[in-house]
């Protein structure tokens, strides 16, 4: 990708996760004017990414109590992709939104067949609170919102440390 617009324009391009009308649907924090690239309700609260010109953002928390927002550029280290490949063919997508002394790893995974529940797929959100794993939340899988496209990950740039965010959650 040559910049930051081009690919935020191919992933607005790919997400299916819109009404008719072109309107974020319901379950999610995303705004009228964004593409909803992942969503899932967490009990109470509904954790999303959304992409809008120039910017990917992470929500959670309700419609009325936002408790966190991360906005980025993906080029002002606010972002990260990562995509790995594990054994068998399994591989976990992520998206790692920094905001200071927390971060909120956005995932999903395909187990590979190799291990005990291949096809098994889980996605969720990783909190961590100054590096350390605060709480992981799973998501029930209901379609395409809570899943990490490729092509989300391929626009972000990529994570240059090798810490735990680039590992299996």
């Amino acid at each position: 990708m040559s910049s930051l617009a081009e690919a935020l324009a191919l992933l607005i391009s790919h997400s299916a996760a819109v009404s008719e009308d072109g309107t974020a649907l319901a379950r999610t924090l995303c705004g009228r004017d964004e593409k909803v690239i992942y969503s899932c309700p967490f009990n109470a609260k509904i954790g999303s990414v959304c992409a809008a010109e120039n910017k990917i953002i992470f929500r959670y928390g309700t419609s009325r109590s936002l408790e966190a927002e991360v906005t980025s550029s993906g080029s002002d280290g606010r972002a990260y992709g990562n995509y790995i490949v594990g054994g068998g063919g399994g591989y976990q997508t992520s998206i790692r939104f920094h905001d200071g002394h927390r971060d909120y790893v956005v995932f999903s995974a395909v187990y590979g067949e190799l291990t005990e529940i291949a096809g098994e797929q889980k996605s969720g959100v990783s909190i961590f609170e100054w590096g350390n794993l605060a709480t992981s939340l799973q998501c029930k899988l209901e379609g395409c919102r809570q899943q990490i496209n490729r092509n989300t990950v391929d626009a972000l740039a990529p994570d240059p440390e090798e810490d735990a965010f680039g590992g299996w959650q």
